[in-house]
């Protein structure tokens, strides 16, 4: 199955997409720009510019996370990963990571301004490695947490000290579990689950 996310008048359309039928299912409207979203067993979570949605299977029902829960403050919302076989998602935001058990429908939120030395707390990946290690990519570089953990420590990465902007895009776990790739404004990163750095990639 393929969902596909179209922006219109009314919103952000979601479509689902079987491609051995060719079948194609109108799933439902979010409000906003959805900038990421992740699939669920019983729907789809969307996090956008205008909160974090859920989309349900069942009936293709759309509910609004951001004004059903006040906890949830930040509506500016970056990305979002789900963890395998748990109600847990992380969600990125303006002021760092949110952490939502959805089915007791409590959220927690680590300001990255205070729970790491970024300046800036703007989040934009986050990743969960199979150690259970927490890594977040932002405006002021990448950090990590280790499992059981409170303050995340930042990588430190061979960026070009003449150029200000310390920005990390995506982080992610490789295919074969060997360690982590970090996308930045200074290139490719390939590093092992420590955090050093294995092997830089500059684009040309």
């Amino acid at each position: 199955l393929v969902v596909m996310t179209f922006h219109t008048h009314r919103g952000q359309d979601f479509w689902s997409f079987n491609p051995r039928t060719g079948k194609k299912q109108f799933m439902g409207t979010t409000n906003g720009n959805a900038h990421d979203f992740c699939v669920a067993n019983d729907g789809i979570w969307t996090a956008s510019n205008m909160g974090l949605h859920f989309i349900r299977y069942s009936d293709w029902q759309v509910f609004n996370y951001t004004t059903s829960n006040s906890t949830l403050h930040d509506n500016n919302l970056s990305c979002i990963i789900k963890l395998n076989h748990q109600p847990i998602l992380y969600i990125g935001s303006e002021d760092g990571v949110i952490k939502l058990n959805y089915y007791a429908s409590k959220f927690y939120m680590t300001d990255m301004r205070r729970f790491s030395n970024a300046r800036n707390g703007q989040v934009w990946s986050v990743a969960k490695d199979t150690h259970g290690t927490t890594w977040v990519g932002g405006a002021d570089g990448l950090f990590m947490r280790h499992k059981d953990e409170l303050y995340f420590n930042e990588v430190e990465l061979d960026m070009d000290k003449t150029r200000r902007q310390k920005w990390v895009l995506n982080i992610f776990e490789t295919l074969d579990r060997d360690g982590m790739v970090a996308t930045s404004s200074h290139g490719i990163y390939l590093l092992d689950h420590s955090g050093k750095v294995k092997k830089k990639l500059t684009p040309i």
